[in-house]
């Protein structure tokens, strides 16, 4: 039998038994509880770095298809790839780029976002089309009316706007600055013919109804083409490389006739309205510039003939103001008498008249109408087109559309 003090000593024991084992237990569950939490944190760190590395790799796909509407070639990020405000990064890999039917590319490439540890891969399939439907890669740019041409060779692309309103205008304002004015063009869809004249490449248009070389290739448009645009108050200012040439007939429509003059630097010449410039036996390899007001109204037709006879020769030089500039007259109406002229770099005009057996090369554009050109060569230059005078553009929108063709997430 115990006695007092005992059981008091075993009482106080077995508390203390309790208390030990009570914390001991607060202590495990504290221990588990930290570790739940612990867990649940370094989950929620792992899915919000997956949904950066998600939302990096979707980031990827829009930066992609910027860089391949501005250009096709373009190979992909380097290693470091684009990093963004959040610490996440893309990596971009074009995997190939091959070109389809109508100018088109068919290009897939991968974008892999990363966030710390996490990784996420998307592979991608786009379309990438040219906004002016080939603009810059065309021997032939017709944006006018009425157009013909017989017994020719076209080595190159010919855009033909046989719609309405379907071209985007460059035209100036009272400041004399430049803009585009969308939907503009000829009022009329007009006619456009290839008697007996071969195209060594695409002919791009707008018309569905109409096939200009059923055996050819042709691709229908969806976008407006805009006009090349161009500045050319800077020519009006003597300066290295060029010949300002003073027009003795600055009143009615008098010929101003030049005859046998070589220059290796840029003519520039200035008609006043319903004024002709003859050129016989010329050669001007630096290019020949026709002035003109910025507020003329080209629609409305030429304002100035440039007649080429016998030997005249235009552009092809290197000693210009700058290189490959050829015949510029957008208020100018552009014909010869048959002979084998030449005219070489990009070429602006607002008609041609009868151009006959001529040799062209570059790139020519024609604004509003064409009568005939007959028995002529016009090839395109590349090397024209990717060195333009810095006076022009080829355009004022971005270069290419983008559509995407397939997504998916990759694995690998």
């Amino acid at each position: 039998m115990f006695t007092s003090s005992q059981a008091s000593r075993r009482n106080s024991g077995m508390i203390l038994v309790l208390v030990l084992v009570f914390t001991g237990v607060l202590v495990l569950l504290a221990a588990t509880l930290s570790g739940t939490t612990r867990s649940r944190i370094n989950v929620s760190r792992d899915e919000a770095a997956s949904l950066r590395a998600e939302m990096a790799s979707e980031a990827g796909i829009e930066f992609a298809r910027r860089q391949l509407a501005l250009d096709v070639e373009w190979a992909g990020t380097d290693a470091g790839g684009v990093v963004l405000a959040n610490g996440s990064r893309f990596v971009i890999s074009v995997k190939s780029a091959e070109e389809v039917s109508g100018g088109a590319t068919e290009a897939i490439f991968s974008v892999t976002g990363y966030s710390g540890s996490a990784v996420h891969k998307f592979s991608t399939q786009v379309l990438v089309t040219p906004t002016n439907g080939g603009l810059s890669t065309a021997a032939l740019l017709f944006l006018g009316q009425d157009f013909a041409m017989s017994d020719g060779v076209v080595n190159g692309d010919v855009l033909f706007a046989d719609r309405a309103n379907r071209v985007n205008d460059w035209l100036f304002d009272a400041f004399g600055d430049g803009y585009y004015a969308d939907s503009h063009g000829p009022t009329s869809d007009g006619t456009k013919k290839l008697d007996g004249t071969t195209v060594n490449g695409t002919v791009f248009k707008y018309r569905e109804d109409l096939a200009y070389q059923p055996a050819g290739n042709e691709v229908l448009l969806e976008t407006n083409t805009d006009m090349p645009s161009w500045d050319l108050d800077e020519f009006a200012v003597a300066g290295p490389g060029k010949v300002l040439l003073t027009n003795p007939h600055n009143v009615g429509n008098k010929v101003w006739n030049l005859e046998g003059l070589s220059y290796e630097e840029t003519v520039v010449i200035t008609l006043v309205n319903k004024q002709t410039v003859t050129l016989t036996n010329c050669d001007f390899k630096g290019g020949l510039v026709v002035l003109c007001p910025e507020d003329y109204d080209f629609r409305s037709g030429a304002r100035n003939l440039v007649h080429v006879k016998k030997g005249t020769s235009i552009g092809g030089g290197t000693n210009g103001v700058a290189p490959n500039i050829g015949l510029v007259a957008p208020g100018g109406n552009l014909k010869n008498e048959g002979d084998a002229n030449t005219l070489n770099g990009f070429h602006l005009l607002n008609e041609v008249d009868l151009l006959r057996n001529a040799s062209i090369s570059g790139q020519m554009v024609i604004l509003n109408g064409c009568k005939n050109l007959s028995g002529c060569t016009i090839t395109y230059d590349p090397a024209v087109t990717a060195n333009m005078p810095q006076w022009f553009g080829s355009g004022g929108g971005s270069t290419a559309t983008t559509r995407v063709l397939s997504i998916y997430e990759d694995f690998e």
